[in-house]
């Protein structure tokens, strides 16, 4: 029972701390301009835009929970495949998007209040992590100017902006809690580090594929057992608690949502060179995918199992694990370079300022995939529909159905997503091998 206390007083006190963070950066003039700017254009943007579906996904969910009390995990529609802690930010937000409702206005004002308060933890949590790096760095490098342009960095970012603002996607608060977790490990409060690294597994899968890297780095430590046993117990804790109330409620629903992504066929494509093979209808068994990223991943570790432990090689191993999973997983979709966008943030700024056109080069090309797969006026379709009129309405539509319905457009847009795909493969690779490179000149002989 101390458990929930404790997840509670954790919170509050990294609370504490970002509010610590947020009064420094009103000392920064230029950067708090930056940021008030940024969120004002971000919360303007978010009614009018989404993703085709995911938005519409989350509105569902926000609709059979709150109004109708349904377990969206057992309504199909809602395609709710995640664990349940994105649900629980959904249903806050859409109980007070409900609150602003008034049935005499049109249907349309509906949809623009619940994607405003849907995506509006999306943008306050990009702010959390633009307070993060600007604490991080300003404690690595002892540098304000550094510190301001980590944050101006992430901030600022056209592929941050758009995942948040315009599809409405949450990779950002997994790779928040993977943030925290990776703070509070360097200032060895290595049970918050877990407890952060948990809820980020609350909100999607992958930071598990971390967990074997902290408690690397902890035995390289040479903590005690006792604390590896509490690292892993926490970390894994925290799925298994609020996982509590679904497998109540209905333990086969929840159990196939969250498990069905790894073991029924699915296809393959993404932002890797598996895309060659969907561009180009090569069959490739669903299984060999998951044996080669299972086989990356514990490759890197191996790699990784002779490092010492600094600040640094933690930042590095983060990245080649997560870069390894981009390479080789058979999906990858254009939000998942969000999951390692922060410590590549932290790597050019406090670590290896060269690497700085690769690290640029892998959102630049997460974007060019996103924007060759979706047609951008995808993106504005609220605002289309709703407020413009026929005479520019009907010129996109005929666009947007050529885009999808031409063969010979459809071909080329194939060929393009495969050479997109081809590049962001040796982009990782590449980004790996010169964190692997520089790591081995940091280890103590």
């Amino acid at each position: 029972m101390e458990f929930v206390p404790t997840i509670l007083t954790n919170i509050v006190g990294s609370l504490c701390r970002l509010h610590a963070t947020f009064t420094k950066i009103l000392a920064d003039r230029k950067l708090l301009f930056v940021i008030v700017v940024t969120v004002v254009v971000q919360l303007l943007l978010a009614p009018f835009t989404q993703d085709p579906h995911d938005v519409w996904y989350w509105r569902l969910t926000g609709y059979y929970l709150i109004i109708e009390h349904v377990n969206p995990y057992t309504v199909k529609e809602c395609v709710f495949t995640y664990p349940p802690l994105w649900m629980a930010v959904i249903a806050v937000f859409y109980s007070i998007s409900q609150l602003f409702m008034n049935p005499s206005l049109p249907s349309y004002v509906s949809g623009l209040v619940e994607r405003f308060f849907i995506k509006m933890p999306l943008i306050l949590a990009s702010i959390g992590v633009s307070f993060i790096l600007y604490r991080l760095i300003a404690k690595f490098t002892g540098s304000t100017n550094k510190a301001r342009a980590a944050a101006l960095l992430w901030l600022l970012n056209p592929y941050v902006i758009w995942i948040n603002s315009i599809w409405g996607m949450f990779d950002v608060f997994p790779a928040l809690c993977t943030l925290l977790s990776a703070e509070h490990f360097f200032n060895k409060q290595y049970d918050k580090s877990a407890l952060f690294l948990g809820i980020g597994i609350g909100f999607k899968m992958y930071p598990i594929l971390l967990i074997p890297l902290f408690l690397l780095f902890l035995w390289r430590i040479k903590v005690n057992r006792l604390q590896i046993i509490k690292f892993i117990i926490i970390s894994i804790g925290v799925l298994a608690l609020i996982s509590i109330p679904f497998l109540i409620w209905d333990q086969s629903s929840y159990i196939y949502s969250l498990t069905a992504y790894y073991t029924e066929e699915k296809g393959i494509h993404g932002v890797n060179f598996y895309q060659v093979t969907d561009s180009f209808n090569i069959p490739v068994p669903s299984d060999y995918p998951t044996y080669l990223m299972t086989g990356v991943i514990i490759f890197i570790y191996l790699l990784l199992c002779r490092w010492h432990y600094s600040e640094r090689n933690l930042t590095y191993g983060i990245l080649m694990v997560l870069f390894g999973f981009l390479a080789t997983n058979r999906l990858v979709n254009e939000q998942y370079f969000i999951w390692a966008l922060p410590f590549g943030t932290l790597d050019i700024v406090a670590y290896n300022s060269r690497r700085k056109w690769l690290f640029h080069g892998m959102w630049i090309t997460f974007l060019a995939f996103m924007f060759s797969h979706i047609l951008i006026f995808q993106f504005f379709r609220p605002l289309i529909v709703n407020f413009l009129p026929v005479s520019i309405r009907y010129p996109i539509d005929h666009l947007t159905n050529r885009w999808y319905a031409s063969s010979a457009w459809r071909e080329t847009r194939y060929i393009i997503l495969a050479l997109i795909g081809v590049l962001a493969t040796a982009l990782y690779v590449t980004y790996d091998w010169l964190l692997w490179k520089e790591a081995k000149t940091h280890q103590s002989p």
